[in-house]
């Protein structure tokens, strides 16, 4: 075998290899069992987007993915180890949170300055400004950016340090299908790039844009699927049910 073989051999071994493994987790908040048994596989340069009800896991999943909360039973690494909480070295999970917290006064280039790892560095701001679409905009207010771009500046400054999963926990509005449309783009974008991204939302345009949709129902994967599929034929009551509930609001 040639040298060339044996790297896609070796490149395509290590795509299909998860990066997050999840298996038989359960997680309690006091004696409500958040997580009950959940399994779920991530791999490199792919996107999954968690639906469910309020309280049926999603960000909880995400946090103890993110290394921010312990569980109580099954498994979980990522990149074959277990979760590293933030600081650790060798992490490799980066979080988008809900909120924008960008300082309103601050260019966007200052607020992403303010960063670790960006400090007085207006090169490596520019870099990861290119890597979202927003290469123009360093000396832009906050104020000046439509949603959607506000929103890809959150994500800019959680790839700076190119994290193995990027991890997004409601990061669009159900009533801004323009906003969950691009922010789908960008994220797609980035595993494309070898990035693998796990989103929790209500938000079925930004559901839409993913690979892969999970149900998360009574602390379970209660049905999983590409995207068009599973939204557009769901399975079970319990989908069904939810998605209705979602298109009505």
């Amino acid at each position: 075998m040639g040298m060339a073989a044996l790297l896609d051999n070796l490149l395509a071994a290590r795509a299909a290899t998860p990066v997050v493994r999840v298996a038989g987790l359960r997680k309690r908040h006091g004696k409500h069992e958040v997580l009950r048994g959940l399994d779920l596989e991530l791999r490199r340069g792919e996107t999954v987007a968690l639906l469910g009800c309020n309280g049926a896991g999603k960000s909880t999943l995400l946090r103890c993915v993110a290394g921010l909360e312990g569980f109580h039973d099954g498994t979980l690494t990522v990149q074959g180890r277990p979760p590293v909480p933030p600081g650790g070295r060798r992490r490799a999970v980066s979080l988008v949170f809900q909120g924008l917290n960008l300082a309103p006064h601050l260019s966007i280039g200052a607020n992403l300055m303010a960063s670790p790892g960006l400090a007085e560095r207006p090169g490596a701001v520019l870099e990861v400004l290119a890597r979202v679409g927003l290469a123009t905009h360093f000396d832009v207010l906050p104020g000046g950016l439509s949603p959607a771009q506000q929103q890809r500046v959150v994500i800019a400054r959680a790839i700076v340090p190119n994290p193995a999963v990027l991890l997004c926990d409601d990061v669009t509005t159900p009533d801004d299908p323009a906003q969950a449309g691009e922010v789908g783009v960008l994220l797609r974008s980035l595993a494309a790039n070898g990035m693998a991204v796990l989103i929790s939302t209500h938000d079925l345009s930004l559901a839409g844009t993913a690979d892969r949709v999970v149900f998360l129902h009574d602390g379970q994967a209660h049905e999983s699927g590409p995207s068009a599929d599973l939204l557009g034929a769901p399975q079970t009551r319990e989908l069904r049910r939810f998605l209705n509930g979602v298109i009505r609001r």
